[in-house]
């Protein structure tokens, strides 16, 4: 069940995070340690009127992302850590890290952050990346990219890889690719 709110609540960020009103009222936020902001200083410093704000400033609040003090608002260190951990816990590399723990030197808040240099770690690197998917799974090429793309800066690098290492096979003619049995974890 924690599994399952930790992805819920996960999900929730990512929506926040998406959201311009949202980014922009926490962009406007003093962000010294307790210093605090009264609502309608937050509002003209981050451009919005209270009709548009007030939903934004709302959902920051329910989140955990602020928080209300005598003074004002302030931002909620704790929530925001929370949610960072959050948004690391649910993604797949880091299971992915724990059962390969040299994969760690690549891998940075729940995506790749850097790539090894020598064929043998990166031919690793594409075998563990390769256990993320269920074998005979098919895979629509915009929609494997959007997912490589959680993990990864680029995509098409991953894609390629797998593809040249049998770990990923591209249908002829289509942009279609399907897991290999022997590619993937069994899950």
């Amino acid at each position: 069940m924690t599994d399952l709110l930790t992805h819920h609540r996960a999900a929730q960020l990512v929506q926040v995070l998406a959201n311009p009103t949202l980014t922009r009222l926490l962009g406007a936020m003093p962000t010294r340690p307790g210093q605090s902001v009264q609502v309608t200083d937050l509002l003209a410093k981050a451009g919005l009127d209270s009709r548009t704000g007030a939903p934004a400033l709302a959902r920051a609040l329910e989140l955990d992302l602020l928080e209300t003090t005598d003074d004002g608002l302030v931002l909620n260190r704790t929530g925001i850590e929370q949610a960072a951990n959050d948004l690391v816990a649910s993604s797949p590399l880091v299971a992915l890290v724990e059962r390969h723990p040299d994969l760690a030197a690549f891998v940075r808040l729940g995506r790749f952050a850097g790539w090894p240099s020598d064929h043998d770690r990166e031919d690793r690197v594409f075998a563990a990346i390769a256990e993320l998917f269920i074998p005979g799974e098919q895979w629509d090429e915009t929609e494997l990219t959007a997912v490589i793309a959680q993990w990864h800066d680029d995509p098409a690098l991953v894609r390629r890889g797998l593809a040249d290492r049998g770990l990923l096979v591209r249908d002829p003619g289509s942009q279609v690719s399907t897991v290999p049995q022997a590619a993937g974890a069994d899950r």
